[in-house]
C-alpha cells in the first residue's frame, strides 16, 4: 500500500476541474480560484521562514498604523464624509451615509467585521508581546493594546467579542497561564466589553438581527448544497445562485456566513470527501511542535476557525493571509527560504491585484451613475473594464448609461456581454428586458422578465415586471391577431 496519501490528490483534481468546467461563470471561478491558490503558495513560503524575529516589529508597525488610523477614522474622517456625502441626494449617497451614521470603523477594509477579525489578531499578538517584555518596552505594548481594545469597540461587532474572549482565552491555555486567579477578571473584562457592544447595537441585539441574518444564510447554503451536492455550484459562484433560493422574508446575503458551508456549495462534496481523506491519512502531524512556543499562533488559529463558521473567512484575503501566518509558523519547516514558491505567486497577486483595481473603478461608476454624471460614470465602467474584461458588473453599468442615454442597440450589446459571462446575473435579464421593450420586442422582454424572477425569484420588483410584461405581451398578441 502506498504510504504516501498525497495520490488523493488525483482525484481531488479531478473533481474540481469538473466543478471549474460546470460553473455558470468561469471569470468567477478562475479569480476565487487565484485567491486560495495564492494563499496555499504563500504558506509554502512562509512555512520556511521564521518570523518570529521580525513579528513583534511588523505587529508595532501595523497595529500602530491601523489603531490609529481607526480612531482618526470615527473622531475626524467619518464627519466630514458625512458633509461631503449629504450634498448627494441619490440612493447610494444615502445608503453610505447610513453606513457611515452607524459610527462603525472599518479603517482600511470592506466590512466592520472583517476589521474586528484584525484586530481581535493584532490584539492577541500584543498582548503576548506585552506578557513576554520588560521595563519600558510594556509601555509601548499597553498603549497599542488599549488603543487595539478601543478599535474593536468602534467596530461594533458581536463577532469580535467572541473572536476577542476566544483568542485570549486560548492563549491563556496554550502559554500555560491560564489560572483561577487569571480566570476571574479576564471573564469579568471580556463580558464587560461584551455590555459595551450590546449597548451601542441594543436595538439590534434586542431584534437578534445577526443571529437571524446567520441563519437565514445557513439555510439558504444548504439548500444550495441539495440542488447540487456532489459537483457543487461553481467555485466563486455562490454569490451569483444564492439568489436562487433566498425566500421571501429571509435576510439576503452575498455570503453564506459561514466559508465551510459557502466552499461546500461552491466545490461539492466529492471534492472535499477526498480533502478530508488526505487530512486523515496524515492526522498525526497535525499535532504541532510545541504548545507554548506556538501559544499567540495557536489562539489565532481557534480565532480564525470561530470566524470561518461565523463568517465570511478566508474567502476575504485578509483573513486568509492572517492565515497562512499562523498556520507556517505552528507548522514550520527548519530549511532555507523556499523563494521558488513567490514565482508562481506573483502572476497570482497580479490576477488579484487587477480585479481589485476592475473593482474600485466599478465602484467610483456606481456613485457617478446613482448622481446622474452618465458621461463620467461612463468612463469609469471602461476604466473598470480596461482592467478586467470579464467583469458582468461593469458591462452591466455601461447598459444602464446606455439605457438612459436611448442607445438601445449598445444597450443590448453590453448587456448580452455581461449574460454572457454571468448567465445567470437576474440583474443583466431584467435590463435586457426594459431594452427589448423600448425597441418592442415584446416576446423577448417577456422571456428576461421571467428568467429574472427565476433567478431571483424573491424581488418584488422583479415580479411586479414580469407581471407588467406579461401584459403588454398578452395585449401585443390579441391586438396582432385582430
Amino acid at each position: 500500500m502506498t504510504k504516501s496519501g498525497w495520490y488523493l490528490l488525483v482525484p481531488a483534481a479531478f473533481f474540481f476541474t469538473l466543478n471549474v468546467c460546470l460553473a455558470d461563470s468561469l471569470s468567477f471561478a478562475v479569480i476565487t480560484g487565484a485567491h486560495f491558490a495564492l494563499l496555499v503558495l504563500l504558506f509554502l513560503f512562509f512555512r520556511t521562514v521564521d518570523l518570529n524575529r521580525v513579528l513583534p516589529l511588523i505587529v508595532a508597525t501595523v497595529s500602530g498604523l491601523l489603531f490609529t488610523y481607526g480612531i482618526l477614522q470615527k473622531t475626524l474622517f467619518f464627519p466630514r464624509y458625512l458633509d461631503l456625502i449629504r450634498e448627494g441626494n441619490d440612493e447610494l449617497s444615502r445608503t453610505i451615509a447610513i453606513r457611515i451614521q452607524s459610527g462603525r470603523v472599518f479603517t482600511i477594509f470592506t466590512l466592520p467585521t472583517l476589521y474586528a477579525i484584525v484586530c481581535a489578531v493584532l490584539i492577541v499578538f500584543t498582548l503576548h508581546f506585552l506578557i513576554r517584555n520588560k521595563g519600558m518596552a510594556r509601555l509601548g505594548w499597553i498603549f497599542l493594546l488599549l488603543a487595539g481594545i478601543i478599535n474593536l469597540l468602534l467596530t461594533q461587532s458581536f463577532g469580535g467579542v467572541i473572536y476577542l474572549a476566544a483568542g485570549t482565552l486560548a492563549y491563556l491555555f496554550f502559554s500555560g497561564i491560564l489560572t483561577a486567579r487569571v480566570l476571574a477578571p479576564t471573564l469579568m473584562a471580556l463580558f464587560l466589553f461584551l455590555f459595551a457592544i450590546t449597548g451601542l447595537r441594543f436595538s439590534e441585539a434586542q431584534r437578534l438581527d445577526p443571529a437571524r441574518l446567520r441563519l437565514s444564510n445557513w439555510q439558504q447554503a444548504a439548500r444550495l448544497v441539495a440542488q447540487n451536492p456532489l459537483f457543487g455550484i461553481g467555485l466563486g459562484n455562490y454569490a451569483a445562485d444564492v439568489s436562487t433560493v433566498t425566500r421571501k422574508n429571509e435576510a439576503r446575503s452575498i455570503f453564506a456566513h459561514n466559508a465551510l458551508l459557502q466552499e461546500v456549495a461552491e466545490t461539492g462534496l466529492l471534492f472535499n470527501l477526498f480533502l478530508v481523506m488526505l487530512l486523515w491519512r496524515y492526522r498525526h502531524r497535525i499535532r504541532p511542535p510545541s504548545v507554548r512556543l506556538s501559544s499567540h499562533h495557536l489562539a489565532v488559529l481557534v480565532m480564525l476557525a470561530i470566524y470561518n463558521l461565523i463568517d465570511i473567512g478566508t474567502y476575504f484575503f485578509a483573513a486568509g493571509f492572517l492565515l497562512v501566518i499562523a498556520l507556517s509558523q505552528v507548522y514550520r519547516r527548519h530549511s532555507p527560504p523556499a523563494a521558488r514558491w513567490l514565482i508562481p505567486a506573483l502572476p497570482l497577486a497580479l490576477i488579484l491585484v487587477i480585479t481589485s483595481a476592475s473593482g474600485d473603478a466599478l465602484q467610483d461608476g456606481r456613485i457617478l451613475l446613482s448622481r446622474q454624471q452618465l458621461s463620467e460614470a461612463t468612463d469609469a465602467f471602461a476604466t473598470s473594464l480596461k482592467w478586467n474584461p470579464w467583469n458582468a458588473a461593469a458591462h452591466l453599468g455601461m447598459a444602464q448609461v446606455h439605457l438612459l442615454n436611448k442607445h438601445l442597440d449598445a444597450a443590448a450589446d453590453a448587456a448580452n456581454r455581461a449574460l454572457e459571462i454571468q448567465p445567470g446575473a437576474p440583474y443583466g435579464h431584467f435590463l435586457l428586458s426594459r431594452v427589448r421593450l423600448d425597441q418592442e420586442r415584446f416576446q423577448d422582454a417577456l422571456y428576461h422578465a421571467e428568467r429574472a424572477v427565476q433567478r431571483r425569484p424573491a424581488h418584488a420588483p422583479y415580479a411586479r415586471w414580469r407581471q407588467s410584461m406579461q401584459t403588454i405581451f398578452n395585449h401585443e398578441k390579441t391586438a396582432g391577431s385582430n
